[in-house]
């Protein structure tokens, strides 16, 4: 079992340095999209998560980005034409993404 979870915790090491390397060459919102889709590469079910990410979201907590400053980027990326599960490796469809993004801002302070 001890090998297993050093196996996993190199898998989300190697990941978090790709994730570093592309985050650097990303401009304006997607890098700060990025960084809220980073938290669900291993999450299957969106709207468990919806929780923390909205926590997160509101008090900034774990990010280097404020809230409002996420807040416009979301508002960005549901704008944009790009397809949002392209900026990372993960499970996450661009439909499904947009739509976890949209409940966001719903459920933000206007």
């Amino acid at each position: 079992m001890g090998e297993y979870l050093r196996g996993l915790a190199w898998i989300r090491i190697k990941l978090l340095l790709v994730f570093l390397l592309r985050l650097d060459r990303m401009d304006g919102w997607k890098g700060v999209v990025a960084v809220i889709m980073y938290t669900l590469i291993f999450v299957k079910d969106l709207d468990a998560q919806f929780p923390k990410t909205l926590y997160m979201i509101e008090t900034g907590e774990g990010i280097a980005f404020g809230p409002e400053g996420m807040k416009r980027a979301i508002e960005a990326a549901l704008a944009s034409r790009d397809d949002l599960s392209e900026l990372l490796d993960q499970p996450h469809s661009d439909g499904a993404l947009r739509s976890y993004f949209a409940k966001i801002l719903v459920h933000l302070p206007h």
